[in-house]
C-alpha cells in the first residue's frame, strides 16, 4: 500500500519515455544529463533478459536479488524460471521507472504471489527486516541479477545495497 500511494502521488505524467524496439516491446529510456540511457535493448529486450538470467542456476538457488526493474523482462523471466518457493527481492529506487513498468507491461502475476518484496530506499533496518525471517534459505545460497543500465544510472544506491546484502550474509 506505501508503495502504491507514493506511485499515485507522481501525478497523472511519468518523465519516462517508452519506445517500441524493433522487436515491438516497449523498452524504457532515461535521463542521464545531456542524454538517454536505455534500460533494455532497443531491438530484442525479451531476449536481452533471457541472456541475464540464463547466467544464473535457478535450480540451485531458492534467494534472488534483483538490482534495477526497467520494464521487468528479466525479472518476468527469473520469476518463470524459478521455484514456486523461491524469494526474489527487487531494488529499484526511481518510483517513476515502477510506474513505467506497471503501466506497460502485466506484472499482477508477480505482484501477487507474494514471492517479490519491493525497495526504492536506502533503508538498512527495512532491508534487513524483510530478509531476517529468510536466513536460512538466504543461507542456503544467493544469486543476484543486476540490470545493467540500471545499476549504471543509480550506482550510489546500489553499491550500498551490496554492502548491505554482504553485510547481512555475514551475519
Amino acid at each position: 500500500p506505501e508503495l502504491a500511494r507514493q506511485i499515485e502521488s507522481l501525478g497523472e505524467h511519468s518523465p519516462r519515455k517508452i519506445e517500441r524496439a524493433k522487436s515491438g516491446d516497449p523498452t524504457l529510456a532515461v535521463p542521464a544529463g545531456d542524454k538517454a540511457i536505455y534500460l533494455h535493448s532497443r531491438y530484442q529486450p525479451r531476449d536481452e533478459a533471457k541472456k541475464l538470467v540464463d547466467a544464473i542456476d535457478v535450480n540451485e538457488t531458492t534467494v534472488f536479488f534483483v538490482y534495477g526493474l526497467g520494464l521487468g523482462y528479466h525479472l518476468q523471466e527469473l520469476f518463470d524460471r524459478s521455484s514456486s518457493e523461491s524469494l526474489i527481492y527487487l531494488f529499484e529506487p526511481d518510483l517513476t521507472v515502477i510506474r513505467a513498468a506497471m503501466e506497460h507491461r502485466d506484472l499482477t502475476a508477480m505482484l501477487d504471489s507474494r514471492r517479490i518484496s519491493i525497495f526504492t530506499q536506502l533503508d538498512k533496518g527495512e532491508v534487513f527486516t524483510q530478509l531476517t525471517p529468510n536466513t536460512a534459505m538466504i543461507a542456503g545460497g544467493t544469486a543476484t541479477v543486476r540490470l545493467p543500465a540500471a545499476v549504471q544510472k543509480d550506482k550510489r544506491f546500489f553499491d550500498q545495497i551490496d554492502l548491505w546484502v554482504e553485510e547481512f550474509a555475514a551475519f
